[in-house]
């Protein structure tokens, strides 16, 4: 028996007597206590990329002397510090989202016992969207790489900064030169993430900012028609042979020298996550190429790093989507990290890049709803 086989026997026999999986809220670091009777329902939404946001919806009732149970509490409030969580019986839960109230909706329909309140988060990139920032962040021939430039914008939020360092110990990233800034960080920091072909998220409060982790250890696996230790109610598979193989960078010529450069392709270079690298070659077919008009303003690093993360990017050509059931999964799925298949076939089945997970909770129970993408075949 080999060391996934192994974990994953672990994690069957711990499947066994699984408490109900629920959804913990804290507010500003206290829980909810009275509050939580009145909660419908919670979703979260995680996404690659994209800000992670929440929506709590709370029935409210009005007592006697005209006080709004979730209103009048002083509770959920713009700004308010929120941690969500699912708590699987074990001594510590399992974080999902940390982040601040944005937005507060209040209903009063006609019939009064249909009063709700919404509650909208998002997370703690909230803190880098608040205001404009006019400014130069380095200079022509300074060597501050995009990874010193994103902690240093965390730091002004008091955020710690997740990056990768290369050997010497650098942090990873490139070294644009001159920079200016005309908006609010986080804006810019996604710009320079799309630059590298990094990722840029948060996560239990700290920002991240680094290249795709393929390698990292693979979450527990979701298991497809495992008999009683089936944990996932539905599993979706698409295999797109419409996105291309290599990526062809299409420049204009900047002077006389330049005019007869031919221009440049790009092939995937990350890890494949199966056996078999997805190509047009060995199908009949010569291999696919889409071009790419060079971004404006870029220097030629950038240009280059950007057209590598899009031959990357169109080699998931693989995309799969599905429902978790949350409790007898016993673990918060989460982007950003891989994860393994089982119980699909030798072909598809194997390791994952999680994409996308949102979360619901409702008075049926725990999902988790997900999508994932995949560069090989077994």
């Amino acid at each position: 028996m080999n060391g996934n086989q192994i974990n994953r026997a672990m994690h069957n026999q711990s499947q066994q007597n699984r408490a109900p999986a629920e959804c913990v809220i804290e507010v500003n670091k206290k829980g909810l206590n009275s509050l939580y009777d009145y909660v419908r329902e919670v979703t979260v939404n995680l996404k690659r990329n994209v800000s992670g946001t929440a929506t709590i919806v709370l029935d409210s009732f009005r007592d006697e002397r005209g006080r709004w149970l979730v209103q009048d509490s002083g509770l959920l409030q713009p700004w308010d510090e929120v941690q969500i969580s699912a708590s699987f019986g074990r001594p510590e839960n399992d974080k999902i989202m940390h982040g601040y109230i944005r937005e507060v909706k209040q209903e009063y329909p006609d019939d009064m016992g249909a009063a709700q309140v919404t509650v909208e988060v998002q997370d703690d990139l909230l803190k880098l969207d608040r205001e404009q920032v006019h400014g130069v962040l380095s200079h022509e021939g300074e060597e501050k790489s995009d990874g010193a430039l994103v902690r240093e914008l965390a730091g002004q939020v008091g955020m710690e900064c997740i990056t990768e360092k290369d050997v010497s110990g650098k942090e990873l990233g490139l070294t644009p030169g001159a920079l200016h800034i005309n908006t609010t960080p986080v804006k810019f920091l996604r710009k320079r993430a799309e630059a590298n072909g990094f990722e840029l998220y948060t996560r239990e409060g700290k920002l991240y900012f680094h290249p795709p982790r393929l390698k990292a250890n693979p979450q527990p696996s979701i298991l497809v028609y495992a008999g009683s230790k089936t944990n996932c109610i539905r599993f979706n598979l698409q295999h797109d042979g419409h996105r291309p193989d290599k990526v062809r960078l299409m420049r204009e010529a900047e002077n006389e020298k330049d005019k007869d450069s031919p221009p440049r392709e790009f092939e995937p270079r990350q890890i494949a996550l199966g056996n078999n690298a997805l190509t047009s070659e060995g199908r009949g077919l010569r291999q696919f190429v889409w071009s790419i008009d060079r971004p404006i303003g870029a220097n030629e690093a950038e240009v280059e790093s950007l057209a590598q993360a899009k031959a990357n990017e169109n080699q998931f050509k693989i995309k799969a989507q599905g429902v978790l059931d949350g409790t007898i999964y016993g673990y918060v799925l989460l982007p950003h990290l891989p994860v393994e298949v089982d119980g699909i076939g030798e072909t598809y089945g194997g390791i994952y890049y999680v994409d996308e997970v949102t979360h619901k909770f409702t008075s049926g129970g725990y999902q988790q709803h997900f999508k994932l993408i995949r560069n090989a075949t077994n």
